[in-house]
């Protein structure tokens, strides 16, 4: 049997999002609103009087109330042109095969019955003003788990529907409230027992088919007391990592609100985390530098520039390397967004380098050489016994100019002389501070522990040359220099693999790109004793390098790709909807928001999502709220969060 034709991102944008289907529909309203539109689709529904009722009410206060004024310009949105109520079939299908076959096309087309069979515990799809698919895998029914869409709630569970419908967002709370209220149809009703944890994701799929339509879901989720459920609307793999103003943390760790790093190296907000199942390839891409290697799906646009382009008119000097490229060329070409899977060894990505925040440094120059020492050769605790804070540093008695800048430092910060004790056994020196201040101060901002040390947010976000101070004195206490063919080259080794990333970007404010290689650790003999080695991360570079396979762009690094992988995977990725230039680092590198569906033209959708989360429960929700410039949306979303409760 043929697969489907599923449609990738990187394909040609209208004929992925722009198509539309010639489905007749069995019963739609007239073009504008009335109370007899209203009326008319609630007896199309066969609803109870209850609701009908509600529903005229709502519209009421819709008529009423003004235009808002306060967001973006809704002056061309015109009522009377929309078509409230379209009803495309008969009968919703339970299974995949009941759903007639031009709608069961269209989701083909986006993949989801495949999905769903391998990846979601419920599934739902609207197709205009209808819910024509849902289904609920039966482990979660039999524990009393309810996945149905709202319409068949409102007959099946009238009493729970009734209880909370309308209680988070009220007709009267904005004007597409009201609206949303007289006209909704469609949408997910869930509720989640008491205890239950619903592990796996429910899931739903919206899609405006018609032209001059409007989509107008109503979603009520009710997570009864210390139940857990994650409810999807709708890329990379769970583990890749995304830079924040702070450090890298994972991609699935993150929710909106929080901040990324942009393609220009400037905080940018979350709207939206979304997450999907995904079966196919992963693309791996290794730049220059082995730690930066990331991976995503093959349609995830990525920013660079491709070699080809900027070629030089001259042939490669041995036949395994790539062709060499014309430098003032390179330069000078503008970026652009290119599909991960279409990508090429070569390729130049671009390493934005983080922009510092306007403010002056509220550090000194002394505060930051001690921390940059901390970071290389210190530990903060309060003694067990005594009860009295610590600051102590180790260093090789060699070190006499680290040792002598130390206590100045310290006495210096402090007001306290430093205890200066020889280790000649270990031919080392311990400097020692006992100052509250001091060990709160190297806390909050580097951390503590060997192998998970970082800077805080404020350190991260000084000017270059504020860093100075910390970098050269980390350099004193943690770093070396060898020479590489004619090159001289500065490393520095931490078992943190977070201050690694860090440092890196630290360095390429400065100007420097700087690589991250990680070994691994593992059992060792030093001086006849077996020791636990614990992963070390290098961070090597080449200071003033005039030329190099690394090209120095003013605000980022054009970084050659050094080699490209598929491989298969089967799991959930995620995707982030960031605010304007919608993109995000990964890794360092640059990539774009995935595209949303454009499902029509000159569509409105106002949709409500209310969520009860009761005691001790936990609701996740994502959402991909990102149509067609042609449409007009306009959601209301709200929860109401009972005490040791959490919605993310």
């Amino acid at each position: 049997m043929a697969q489907p034709e599923v449609l990738k991102i990187g394909e040609d944008y209208i004929r992925k999002y722009g198509f539309y289907d010639t489905i007749q529909p069995v019963f739609q309203t007239g073009r504008g609103l009335s109370r007899r539109v209203v009326e008319e689709i609630s007896y199309e529904k066969g609803e109870p009087k209850w609701m009908r009722d509600f529903r005229l009410r709502a519209y009421e206060i819709f008529i009423s109330k003004p235009m808002p004024t306060w967001g973006p310009d809704l002056s061309g949105l015109n009522f009377d042109e929309i078509v409230y109520y379209i009803k495309p079939t008969e009968r919703k299908g339970r299974s995949w095969d009941e759903v007639p076959e031009d709608i069961k096309r269209t989701f083909d087309r986006l993949g989801i019955p495949e999905w769903e069979r391998k990846f979601l515990a419920g599934v739902g799809a609207q197709y205009d003003s209808e819910v024509v698919y849902h289904n609920l895998a039966r482990q979660w029914e039999e524990k009393g788990v309810i996945f149905v869409d709202t319409d068949t709630a409102v007959r099946e569970y009238p009493d729970l529907v009734r209880e909370y419908f309308g209680t988070v967002i009220p007709p009267h709370d904005n004007k597409f409230a009201a609206l949303n209220s007289a006209v909704w149809s469609g949408g997910s009703f869930v509720y989640v027992p008491a205890g239950v944890h619903v592990e796996i994701p429910l899931q739903a799929y919206f899609r405006i088919n018609a032209k001059n339509a409007g989509q107008f879901e109503r979603t009520l989720i009710i997570a009864e007391e210390g139940s857990f459920v994650h409810y999807v609307e709708g890329c990379l793999p769970a583990g890749e990592q995304v830079a924040t103003p702070s450090g890298w943390v994972n991609i699935e760790s993150l929710k909106p609100g929080d901040y990324v790093l942009d393609e220009n190296g400037r905080p940018a907000r979350i709207r939206a985390v979304m997450t999907r199942p995904y079966r196919g390839e992963l693309i791996k891409i290794r730049p220059i530098s082995p730690h930066n290697t990331f991976q995503l799906t093959p349609e995830h646009p990525v920013l660079c520039v491709r070699r080809e382009q900027v070629q030089a008119p001259r042939r490669a000097r041995k036949p395994h390397w790539q062709v060499e490229v014309d430098t003032r060329v390179l330069l000078s070409a503008q970026p652009e967004y290119v599909p991960a899977g279409e990508l090429r060894e070569g390729d130049f990505l671009v390493f934005p380098k983080p922009q510092p925040a306007s403010d002056p440094a509220p550090f000194t120059a002394e505060q930051l050489r001690l921390l940059g020492y901390y970071l290389a050769e210190g530990s903060a605790y309060v003694h067990r016994t005594l009860k009295v804070p610590f600051v102590t540093f180790t260093v090789g008695e060699h070190e006499t100019e680290v040792i002598q800048d130390l206590t100045h430092l310290i006495e210096h910060l402090t007001g306290k002389r430093a205890q200066v004790v020889h280790q000649p056994k270990r031919h080392a020196v311990n400097i020692t501070a006992y100052s509250h201040e001091l060990m709160e101060f190297c806390l909050e901002h580097a951390g503590k522990g060997a192998s998970t040390k970082r800077l805080s947010e404020v350190i991260m976000r000084l000017p270059a040359e504020a860093l100075r101070p910390l970098l050269d004195a980390y350099f004193a206490g943690d770093g070396n220099i060898c020479w590489k063919g004619n090159s001289e080259m500065h490393r520095v080794s931490t078992a943190s693999p977070t201050l690694a990333r860090q440092l890196q970007a630290l360095l390429a404010r400065l100007g420097i790109y700087a690589s991250i290689e990680h070994r691994k650790g593992g059992e060792d003999t030093i001086q006849g004793r077996r020791i636990r080695r614990k992963d070390q991360y290098i961070i090597g570079w080449t200071p003033n390098r005039r030329t190099g396979e690394v090209r120095d762009a003013g605000d980022y690094f054009l970084v050659p790709v050094k080699q490209i992988q598929r491989t298969p995977y089967e799991g959930f990725v995620f995707n982030l909807d960031v605010e304007t230039p919608h993109s995000y680092l990964v890794r360092g590198f640059a990539t774009h928001n995935c595209t949303a569906p454009v499902y029509a033209e000159e569509a409105l959708h106002s949709a409500v999502v209310e969520i009860i989360v009761k005691r001790g429960a936990r609701v996740r929700y994502t959402t991909i709220q990102n149509w067609s410039k042609d449409v007009y949306n306009l959601v209301t979303k709200r929860s109401v969060v009972y005490g040791d409760a959490v919605m993310e």
